[in-house]
């Protein structure tokens, strides 16, 4: 199960790194940009699940706290 979802995590990752290099080569108009921006995000919260596969109701990346998900790209609210 961690074998599966390590490496789709890092198909993702690749998948990532090569819509930021295509945004990068300053070809693509705003809006293309902004389209990959939307697909990386969506990229994130694709690893993010997986970073909190389950397994029998257990997480299997949350070391010793194997029932609260171990990973939250959710930045909390900042008062101020």
């Amino acid at each position: 199960m961690a074998d599966s979802a390590l490496g789709s995590v890092a198909s993702e990752l690749t998948q990532a790194i090569s819509l930021a290099t295509s945004a990068n080569n300053g070809t693509m108009n705003s809006s293309d940009v902004k389209s990959i921006g939307n697909q990386i995000s969506g990229i994130l919260d694709e690893v993010e699940t997986l970073a909190n596969t389950s397994y029998q109701g257990q997480y299997i990346f949350a070391g010793g706290q194997t029932t609260t998900a171990p990973f939250s790209t959710r930045l909390p609210h900042r008062r101020g």
